[in-house]
């Protein structure tokens, strides 16, 4: 009822809107504009349909006659509780701003669209009317005509005539079609009966049939628009538009470009071209359906601008004694070159200034372009000296003409170094590049170092070596040798100068005194462990170790039982020393009565854990323990357990063994009701699952129209015919999707309708 209230109050309030466009009125007492020829439905001459608009005077039904191509007519059914049930039935089914009315004590008014339909038993379902944007009176055939009132698609050709007349006023409108003409859905002709569906002619008032398929949709008038043919103007001026539009619409609308329009809310306007504006101009004309929606129509200006022109240089503008550049023009046309040239291109070899003019109708336009003329490049490196010493640093510059680039990087005529080696520039113009190179020897600083061939001991009545580098003179001390190696048998600090032509430098070597190692073990901890626990072992006594696994280094892990040795080395010698290892273990072991059955379900564990086991701790897997050396326990609930013993011995070694224990539950089952009455009276006011053993449950509830009107998230909540914002929900057939999981681990997924009910 509100859907048709709601209707009602859009239809006064389209007959109250104030639009510049007013749709024609037939000068005839009637003009046929459309016919579906072959209607969806069985049987198809019930849903078969006439599309037609009054003229300027109404026209009492009582006073109409057809005459079909098939059948006789069987006159125009007055208004009556069954038209109601199939307008109210087609009104309810419409999407868009559209209505159907019945006319009023028979009557149809003047300029007023009408749909005849062709019996009383018409499938309100087979023909879509969602459509529908527009206010249209309908009207039907008494029911008795089941077999068509056309002629559908057939070969040959063949006319088929439909007449309409009045009374009074007397006149009528004839049509006709040629049955070999007719479309299927796809664009074609012939094919299946389904394919065929929705054949319909369309009719100007001048009675020249088009051939459309709009498929299983009733015979609505759709709008169309055309914004002209594509133009061309130049800047600046204005341009006259002429735009057609037909069909059901409010108002019309013109926009795009940058300019402006004389008057942009009717058909025909003039558009002002902005002198911004440039290229390709779109420009949109609308049509405003009474649904507010808006369908298109482009026209494209293309705008002549002046003439331009400019210049591009196959390559740099700046060239050598004897190159050329070409010099391309490029804008409107037509170019008159400063020597004389009307080609668009032309090469030079000498200086000076290149200009090219191009004009049109809108005027002249100039460019000009530079070129200038260079020499080959020069450049030479210079410096005071080709050596230096290390920590100080030279100066390196450069003579010539170009831009620099060092090979390190500087473009800066002078550089300063503090490396030696070979330094090289380039000089680069337009022309060429020139280069030169130059290498500099860096002296290195000394740097004094001494070697011992015993390392950094020397073992009692044993020598050795002390050899120094870094310099090209040494001198020793305490022993005053000059040479580059000495030999000595005690220990204690000896220290070398090295010097070269930059300067000199000092080190010292201290000779430590040494003696054979003395080997020791020294564990982490006890040396009694559990299996699967490691000792560490630190050795001691010497500078290097080999362990009995063959790994060096100061320590090892000990994971197994056994001798354990170490050999300590020193540059004097070696000497080993050893360690046993004990590992104890422990072994956690246990069978259960059972490991599956329906709760509450009572399990006996017994220990068969190894005999060197003192301790035992039972857990599970439901929160309940013991430290029994026997296990029970009873499983109040359904689920899956995990039950382990712990089992320790006198050293504290552990071990632990497991076993799952399942138990299951009742079965669950859900189901959903099908009808509801939320009118408050506590009888089946609410919307609820129907189950039980349900664990997790989400139900989402959809109007015709797709749309979520309510969410159920537990099984325990209902619906109480009220959306998402608080509102009453209308009267009607809804959609649920539901989805569940039982407490024994069963999924569900339901869906079906469900019908409210609110009074």
């Amino acid at each position: 009822m509100r859907k048709i209230l709601d209707r009602a109050f859009l239809f006064l309030l389209l007959l109250n809107i104030s639009t510049s466009v007013v749709a024609q009125t037939p000068a005839n007492c009637l003009e046929i504009e459309s016919i579906l020829v072959d209607a969806c439905g069985n049987p198809e001459g019930e849903n078969e349909m006439v599309r037609f608009k009054t003229g300027s005077s109404p026209i009492n039904i009582s006073n109409l006659s057809v005459s079909w191509p098939n059948n006789a007519f069987l006159g125009i059914a007055s208004v009556s509780a069954t038209t109601n049930n199939i307008v109210n039935a087609l009104n309810a089914s419409v999407t868009s701003c559209g209505y159907l009315l019945q006319p009023t004590g028979g009557v149809i008014p003047a300029g007023k669209m009408v749909l005849l339909i062709t019996s009383t038993n018409v499938i309100t379902s087979a023909n879509s009317f969602a459509n529908l944007s527009d206010t249209m009176y309908v009207i039907f055939q008494n029911a008795g005509n089941t077999a068509g009132h056309f002629a559908n698609y057939s070969t040959p050709s063949g006319l088929r005539t439909l007449s309409i007349s009045t009374l009074s006023p007397s006149c009528s409108d004839v049509v006709s079609y040629d049955k070999a003409m007719l479309v299927n859905q796809s664009g074609g002709q012939g094919g299946s009966s389904a394919l065929n569906d929705g054949a319909t002619v369309e009719f100007s008032w001048a009675g020249t049939a088009s051939y459309v398929n709009h498929a299983c949709q009733a015979p609505i008038q759709a709008n169309t628009v055309s914004a002209g043919p594509n133009t061309s103007a130049c800047a600046g001026v204005t341009v006259p538009l002429n735009g057609t539009a037909a069909g059901n619409y409010t108002s019309v609308i013109w926009q795009g470009g940058q300019g402006t329009f004389s008057n942009p809310t009717s058909l025909s306007t003039n558009y002002t071209i902005s002198g911004s504006e440039s290229g390709a101009v779109a420009l949109s004309l609308g049509v405003i359906g009474n649904c507010n929606d808006t369908i298109f129509s482009t026209v494209v200006i293309v705008i002549n601008s002046a003439p331009s022109v400019s210049i591009s240089a196959s390559g740099p503008t700046t060239i050598c004694n004897g190159g050329t550049v070409t010099l391309t023009a490029s804008g409107s046309g037509n170019y008159s070159w400063s020597t004389g040239a009307s080609t668009s291109s032309i090469t030079v070899s000498s200086a000076g200034t290149y200009s090219v003019s191009s004009g049109n109708s809108c005027g002249t336009q100039t460019a000009t372009q530079t070129v200038t003329v260079t020499s080959a490049p020069s450049v030479v490196i210079h410096s005071a000296s080709t050596s230096f010493c290390q920590g100080g640093n030279l100066l390196l510059y450069a003579t010539g003409t170009g831009n620099y680039s060092w090979s390190g990087g500087s473009n800066n005529d002078s550089i300063f170094i503090t490396n030696g080696g070979t330094y090289s520039i380039t000089s680069t113009i337009s022309c060429g590049t020139a280069s030169d190179n130059i290498t500099i020897t860096q002296l290195p600083l000394p740097v004094a170092s001494i070697s011992s061939s015993a390392g950094n001991f020397i073992c009692s009545g044993s020598s050795t070596t002390l050899t120094a580098n870094g310099g090209l003179t040494y001198l020793w001390s305490p022993s005053g040798s000059t040479s580059s190696s000495i030999t000595v048998s005690t220990a204690g600090t000896y220290s070398v100068t090295a010097s070269n032509s930059c300067g000199n430098n000092t080190t010292i070597f201290t000779l430590n005194s040494s003696s054979i190692p003395v080997a020791n073990i020294t564990p982490s901890g006890s040396t009694t462990i559990c299996a699967g626990e490691n000792l560490v072992l630190n050795a001691s006594g010497g500078n290097s170790y080999i362990w009995s696994n063959g790994q060096a280094g100061n320590s090892i892990n000990a994971t197994i039982e056994g001798n354990y040795w170490v050999a300590a080395f020193n540059s004097c010698g070696n000497d080993t020393a050893f360690m046993f290892v004990d590992v104890d273990s422990v072994t956690a072991f246990y069978s259960a009565s059972t490991t599956s059955g329906h709760y509450p379900l009572t399990v006996n564990f017994t220990n068969l854990s190894s005999t060197s086991a003192t301790g035992f701790q039972w857990e599970y897997g439901d929160g309940n323990t013991s430290n029994t050396t026997e296990g029970s326990n009873v499983y109040e609930l359904p689920g899956i357990y995990t039950a382990t013993l712990t089992a320790t011995n006198t050293l504290g070694c552990i071990d632990r063994y497991e076993i799952v224990i399942v138990v299951t539950g009742d079965a669950s089952n859900l189901a959903m009701p099908n009808i509801f009455s939320p009118n408050r009276d506590g009888i089946n006011d609410n919307f609820s699952a129907i189950g039980s053993g349900i664990e997790k449950f989400d139900c989402k509830i959809y109007n015709r129209w797709g749309i979520l009107v309510a969410e159920l998230n537990t099984f325990e909540s209902k619906w109480d015919g009220r959306t998402t914002s608080g509102s009453v929900a209308s009267d009607g057939t809804y959609f649920y999707i539901a989805t569940a999981s039982g407490s024994d681990d069963k999924k569900y997924e339901l869906k079906g309708f469900v019908e409210l009910i609110g009074k």
